[in-house]
């Protein structure tokens, strides 16, 4: 019998630590650990807080973020907060609420105890904006589209950045859909003589 490895595994774990089904995988077979779980949940020494993502009865109930983290890296996949959403979304635990998330393959969702959590996915151009701050402010206007970035005001976006960041903003130019580098341009000429750079 798997169960007692299991029950041994999970005890050995620090209190709010989350564990998933996979973690378990190397004591029995995927039907075995799944009836083990099964079982510890129904015994309440085990608290379900997503579909293959457990903590011991006791922990606190993890964020929907923290969730969401532990299930990906389960999948050795990666996922990064929609830029201007993460501060709203991040600790939140009240219930329904439900978050949107990045990631490089194919959408999915997955429900947990706090609501629903879809992953969109995103190409590699703007999965690389992600790494930095004036890239994220990319994005945020790149998902905005065409018709709302030429409506908008976007003169906050721009005042908010250093001499620096303005420069590193017109360097990804080579970055942004066609559009939007149109628009930027009419509204905000880039510095003299820059030169973007190529990925």
């Amino acid at each position: 019998m798997c169960a007692p490895s299991i029950q041994r595994h999970i005890s050995s774990l620090p209190l709010h630590q989350l564990f998933t089904t996979r973690d378990m995988l190397p004591y029995g077979s995927r039907s075995a650990v799944d009836s083990a779980l099964y079982r510890m949940v129904q015994a309440s020494f085990i608290y379900r807080v997503a579909r293959g993502v457990f903590v011991r009865s006791g922990s606190k109930i993890p964020s929907i973020i923290e969730i969401a983290h532990a299930k990906a890296m389960a999948f050795k996949s990666n996922l990064r907060e929609v830029p201007n959403q993460a501060d709203v979304e991040r600790g939140i635990h009240k219930k329904h609420a439900n978050i949107c998330l990045l990631k490089q393959t194919h959408d999915s969702s997955f429900g947990t105890v706090h609501g629903r959590v879809f992953l969109k996915a995103v190409g590699p151009r703007k999965w690389n904006l992600l790494n930095t701050d004036v890239g994220q402010k990319i994005f945020t206007l790149w998902t905005w589209g065409s018709t709302l970035c030429e409506l908008a005001d976007l003169t906050p976006v721009f005042r908010r950045f250093g001499r620096y960041e303005r420069q590193v903003f017109w360097k990804f130019s080579s970055m942004m859909p066609a559009w939007l580098s149109d628009v930027m341009r009419l509204k905000y000429a880039p510095p003299a003589g820059f030169r973007a750079w190529s990925y």
